[in-house]
């Protein structure tokens, strides 16, 4: 193959990128291997120049290209492959330069396709471009790559483009994966004439740091959606979606919204009228985790550390608050706190007071030995008794709902009382509902700005992660998740409680709230 070299060693890329200067491309192909193939060739046939790239019998020189065995080019031809390349370059001009033409329906497939659909969409685009001469192949490869840099150097150039599977990738890595592609496939036909190939450790980590942690930075959307076990091959998708990581499995995420391979992390999150922030974690260890403990070992997690739900986790560092006298009026959290018995049971022993959201099939008392579903119970209330009032500010202004709040039938310790809350949408009518324990005499205003603070979470969330780094990590040890979740959390308390100082200084201590 040829070199490229950019006329320009101070393109706007290569200041952000270095290394990559003479890396696009200085790769050549094997002296004396001519790669003329002028039509896709079957896996079986005599050798010679069309040979396929794949295959189980071991590389031969028996008068031309041998076959080798690999898993990303199927039955390509050694023609084939640049061509491939080719294909790659254009997409990667059309996604940074409007107006730049693609086969017919590409748009629509490279939205919908994933990493074990991508060899359709590679197939699809290969047989739009039909050329195989290797002196026109070269041309077209260098001509593509040059307009790209040039494309990349405008000033209107987005920093980040949509990609396969409705994913996002920075432009810096459309290069790096390019740079990928050709050594890669430069390994492929370099194996089919039986020829050595170096791979250069400094271009594979820009693939990594540019290309993959790019991708999952700005958002990998369904790339990497499928139901089994990821394939084996050169590259594994196990690297992205492995098993080695501290208490990572398939499992449910608020984070996207569906079951995914992830780990969990359990937050406290302290909130006032002044500012919010992260005060304490646990990050989630599965039971097929804890019911491995050579697993646990080479994740560095502890033969004392058992399995333990989410809620148990959070009556954990409710006890370190408690202990550690943070001073806080209410606790807060979502459906999996508030349908726990336990958790609730043990928060009005120690008397702390509670908003917790709940199903529309809890049972609550209702008589002195009945029980009736909190969606019945609010079924029954009056339609004047609802207020319309806020929760809180939001991204767009107040979180206006309808509320109302009914007494729960039963005693409760330390003389307090309990309440069911129910939350109802103005535009939608759709209802929510949350279980309470408080001192007598709770204002519902009280109730609503406790159970609107359960948003501080996300907002504590954002701050952190854009702030702080906090989901910035690439590691897999216990004592690593936590350290480094530790200290992000610690600098974007910092920065919250600076800010609330610059702004009000000289205030009052202000009620605070806790949520989980």
């Amino acid at each position: 193959m040829a070199v490229i070299v950019p006329a320009d060693p101070g393109h706007r890329f290569f200041r952000r990128a270095p290394p990559l200067r003479s890396a696009i491309w200085n790769t050549r192909a094997p002296e004396g291997l001519h790669p003329v193939c002028h039509e896709r060739r079957k896996r079986q046939r005599p050798s010679g120049t069309g040979r396929p790239l794949t295959g189980r019998s071991p590389a031969t020189r028996a008068g031309g290209i041998g076959a080798c065995r690999s898993d990303g080019t199927a039955d390509w031809s050694v023609a084939d492959t640049p061509a491939h390349l080719i294909s790659i370059a254009m997409m990667d001009l059309a996604l940074v330069r409007a107006g730049t033409s693609v086969p017919p329906g590409v748009e629509e497939l490279r939205a919908a396709t994933t990493v074990d659909t991508v060899s359709t969409m590679n197939a699809t685009i290969l047989s739009h471009f039909t050329e195989r001469d290797p002196k026109v192949l070269l041309d077209v490869i260098e001509g593509d790559v040059i307009r790209l840099l040039v494309a990349l150097d405008e000033e209107d150039a987005p920093p980040a483009v949509p990609w396969l599977g409705q994913s996002r990738v920075p432009t810096d890595g459309l290069l790096a994966h390019l740079l990928n592609e050709i050594d890669v496939h430069g390994w492929d036909i370099a194996r089919a004439a039986g020829r050595p190939w170096r791979s250069d450790p400094a271009e594979a980590a820009l693939f990594f740091d540019l290309f993959l942690i790019g991708v999952i930075r700005s958002g990998y959307g369904r790339l990497l959606d499928r139901d089994g076990d990821p394939h084996r091959g050169r590259v594994s998708v196990t690297f992205r979606k492995g098993r080695s990581s501290a208490g990572v499995q398939r499992q449910y995420t608020g984070t996207t919204g569906k079951i995914d391979n992830c780990q969990l992390g359990v937050f406290l999150t302290y909130h006032t009228r002044h500012g919010r922030a992260l005060i304490d974690r646990e990050l989630y260890l599965p039971k097929s985790w804890t019911d491995d403990r050579d697993r646990c070992r080479r994740a560095h997690i502890g033969d004392e550390v058992e399995f333990a739900t989410k809620p148990q986790q959070a009556k954990s560092m409710l006890e370190r608050a408690v202990a550690a006298q943070v001073p806080f009026a209410w606790f807060t959290g979502d459906e999996a706190y508030g349908q726990n018995r336990a958790l609730r049971e043990w928060c009005q022993e120690q008397d702390i007071a509670y908003v917790l959201a709940t199903r529309k099939d809890h049972e609550v008392a209702s008589g002195l030995h009945t029980s009736t579903r909190v969606d019945e119970l609010i079924g029954k209330v009056r339609a004047g008794a609802w207020r319309r009032m806020s929760c809180g500010d939001g991204a767009h202004g107040p979180r206006v709902y309808d509320w109302v709040s009914v007494p729960i039938r039963t005693g409760f310790e330390h003389g307090r009382r309990g309440w069911v809350l129910a939350r109802r949408s103005i535009s939608t009518g759709e209802l929510a509902y949350y279980v309470c324990f408080g001192p007598r005499g709770t204002r519902l205003r009280t109730l609503v700005a406790t159970a609107g603070a359960r948003w501080a979470v996300e907002e504590s969330f954002q701050i952190a992660k854009n702030e702080a780094g906090l989901d910035q990590y690439q590691f897999r040890r216990y004592d690593a998740w936590y350290a480094h979740i530790t200290l992000s959390m610690a600098a974007a308390a910092f920065l919250t409680i600076t800010r609330a100082r610059e702004a009000v200084k000289g205030a009052p201590p202000a009620t605070a709230t806790r949520t989980a």
